[in-house]
């Protein structure tokens, strides 16, 4: 099993006491890498990413060892409550109802911003979230978006779910559908990495939303070291510098 070479165990440290290793749980369309946040390179031995920046500085701190589990979206989320994933680095309590019961979160690390996408040639863009009354929208399966879900319920939006907010822009580019939801860091991303041509990006469909790493409960000491270093982090500037590095702040 690969670990991920992110930092040195801190041998000579009070929180290396208590350190464990841990899977850490990528949540993927393709099986590799969740860009721009964790991207293995073609050589499937580097990393990059603003995740893997955080992890790398975090485990400074902590002493503890991560080991990669790749998984398509829906088997990440059910990981952490089957025991075969110990952290998911990119959650929400609020995305999914079956979080808030069974995890625990460290303080949040990062604002993301929920974009509605739409193709280039669209004649009549929605420019607000009126617009969307009627309309067929493709979103990531089993996630809440705040606005979006009450009109989803009254019947003035049509959900069409998707595993991953990749397949969301792959089915746009490819005609498989005209409006979808995607996080704004990812759509630049994807849109540069894959070279779609035919993808706009609307307006934000929800209020930024703040994203914590998730331990199941059976971790909540590990959780706790995390969210002590997260917050060492931020006081001492360093989580600022991880987050301009990627232009998000």
């Amino acid at each position: 099993m690969r670990k991920l070479a992110i930092g040195v165990l801190l041998v000579i440290s009070a929180a290396s006491v208590h350190a464990e290793e841990l899977r850490l749980g990528i949540g993927t369309s393709d099986g590799t890498s969740f860009p721009p946040y964790m991207t293995l390179a073609a050589d499937h031995q580097t990393y990059s990413g603003l995740a893997y920046d955080l992890l790398r500085a975090i485990v400074q701190r902590t002493g503890d060892t991560l080991v990669p589990v790749y998984l398509p979206a829906p088997r990440l989320f059910a990981g952490l409550s089957n025991g075969t994933v110990d952290i998911d680095i990119f959650s929400n309590p609020h995305w999914r109802a079956d979080f808030r019961s069974d995890s625990v979160f460290t303080i949040p690390y990062l604002l993301t911003r929920t974009i509605l996408v739409y193709r280039k040639d669209d004649p009549r863009p929605p420019r607000k979230i009126n617009d969307l009354v009627g309309q067929r929208v493709i979103m990531v399966t089993g996630f809440s978006y705040s606005g979006l879900d009450d009109m989803v319920k009254e019947g003035e939006v049509i959900r069409e779910n998707t595993p991953s907010n990749a397949l969301v822009l792959k089915m746009i580019e490819n005609h498989h559908g005209s409006l979808g939801v995607s996080d704004k860091t990812v759509f630049f991303d994807l849109v540069q990495r894959e070279g779609y041509k035919n993808l706009a990006a609307g307006f934000e469909v929800t209020p930024p939303t703040p994203v914590s790493m998730r331990f199941p409960k059976r971790l909540a000491a590990a959780a706790a070291r995390f969210d002590r270093a997260i917050r060492s982090l931020e006081k001492d500037g360093t989580l600022a510098k991880i987050r301009a590095r990627y232009g998000l702040f």
